[in-house]
């Protein structure tokens, strides 16, 4: 065992002397390494969401999409997601009891803005019912899409990008605010 535990220190030793010997080719490495985890860490978080973890609703199991078969103008067999008003409204009362149906629209792009004065944006825009977020047991939170599993009381992570946007702005102003500083404004005003 002690010569395993010597074994092991001296090529802790001999690592560390090449490190130290090609710096330049370790910190590649280190930086290769380091950008490859957090890309795979990156990766993996967005696969964990949209496919690993179940839906953050109540029974997930239970969420079913209703279409029709039949058969189109040409007589091809299709498959048909859409749904008059009054057919959607009689099957809702027709599993009043047993599910709640809901009801979603394709998602449009749509030109927008928020005032009159500010350039137009292009968004996607979905209509839902009006229960579906109650149905879910969700309550919808403003802008909560932009902030991964921050609350709105989360004040520190909330002010972090404008106190680093504030920061970044000072510390740029910096250098022309010292040249500026050193400059003899009578002797700049008697040259011209």
């Amino acid at each position: 065992m002690l010569a395993w535990l010597e074994s092991l220190r001296a090529d802790a030793v001999f690592g560390w002397r090449q490190l130290k010997k090609h710096w330049v080719t370790s910190a590649a490495a280190i930086l290769s390494l380091a950008l490859g985890i957090g890309a795979c860490t990156s990766a993996f978080r967005l696969i964990d969401a949209l496919l690993l973890r179940p839906l953050p609703v109540p029974n997930p199991d239970r969420l079913y999409s209703l279409s029709r078969q039949g058969l189109n103008f040409d007589g091809k067999p299709s498959i048909d997601q859409n749904c008059e008003y009054p057919l959607f409204l009689q099957m809702r009362a027709a599993v009043k009891d047993r599910a709640e149906l809901l009801a979603l629209s394709y998602a449009d792009r749509v030109d927008l803005s928020y005032r009159p004065d500010q350039e137009i944006e292009k968004a996607y825009v979905q209509y839902v019912s009006g229960w579906m977020f109650e149905s879910f047991g969700l309550r919808p939170v403003y802008m909560a899409a932009l902030f991964y599993e921050v609350k709105p009381t989360d004040l520190a992570m909330l002010a972090f990008p404008w106190l680093a946007l504030l920061g970044t702005a000072v510390l740029a102003s910096l250098p022309p605010v010292a040249r500026a500083a050193r400059i003899d404004p009578v002797t700049l005003l008697s040259a011209e």
